[in-house]
């Protein structure tokens, strides 16, 4: 019966996606070879006259104590939060490109406790000229496409985006190219063009590869940027991906 029920459990537990019916069906596996663990132990010492009550005893223990560190790990891993599945982003992503008005997403974030508790962040770019209550309710509808989708609970961030804009479009594209030619890994966005007194400020954010030398990178950007004849103020923002 309670191989049975490791089993029946187990699969139900991987079924909905519960670390506690797992956790469950681990239990009653391990009570199935603690038990005939004691009745071997006992054949043996009955028919072969070898005690080996002790060495079972050990064995057993060790065991039980593996498979409680495993259970123990996986469950601080969900409460803590675990790496978003690459499904995951890629299913969200093409849920946001694909409504009208979107032009961009970056900086997604999910942060993964199990099922139902899956939360998550991004920022979505939309035209700037668009009518702010139109953005909203664009947004609006992505956060309930997501949760009722995907099961996430998403909350989006907008970038309005200056897209007739000529000379934000044309130093935009610029920096993107010197970008690319420096590794191919690197993404801008977040591009903004602040006009003010004098001559205007770049400022984007700048997607780059865990363990880059973000300094040595902010400076052979700056050098190609004013080889290219962009000697207009910067500021560069990092983000590791």
């Amino acid at each position: 019966m309670k191989l049975w029920m490791s089993r029946f459990v187990g699969k139900l537990g991987k079924l909905i996606g519960s670390m506690a019916l797992e956790a469950t069906s681990a239990d009653s596996r391990n009570d199935v070879i603690a038990t005939s663990a004691v009745l071997v132990s006992c054949l043996v010492g009955r028919f072969f006259h070898i005690a080996i009550d002790g060495w079972t005893g050990l064995c057993v223990a060790a065991f039980i104590l593996w498979s409680g560190y495993g259970i123990a790990r996986e469950t601080m891993s969900a409460l803590l939060g675990e790496q978003a599945d690459g499904e995951l982003v890629e299913k969200l992503t093409a849920m946001v490109l694909r409504h009208d008005g979107i032009l961009g997403i970056h900086d997604l974030l999910i942060h993964d406790y199990g099922p139902g508790r899956c939360f998550a962040s991004a920022h979505v770019e939309l035209s700037a000229e668009e009518d702010p209550l139109v953005c909203h309710e664009i947004i609006d509808h992505l956060e309930c496409d997501a949760l009722r989708e995907l099961n996430v609970h998403l909350v989006i961030h907008h970038d309005p985006v200056a897209v007739n804009d000529a000379e934000w479009g044309r130093l935009r594209q610029q920096v993107e190219q010197i970008a690319r030619g420096l590794d191919d890994r690197l993404s801008v966005h977040s591009f903004r063009l602040v006009r003010g007194r004098g001559m205007p400020r770049l400022v984007f954010d700048l997607a780059v590869p865990y363990g880059v030398d973000q300094e040595e990178v902010r400076m052979t950007l700056r050098e190609k940027m004013v080889e290219a004849g962009i000697t207009n103020p910067v500021t560069v923002r990092f983000d590791e991906a």
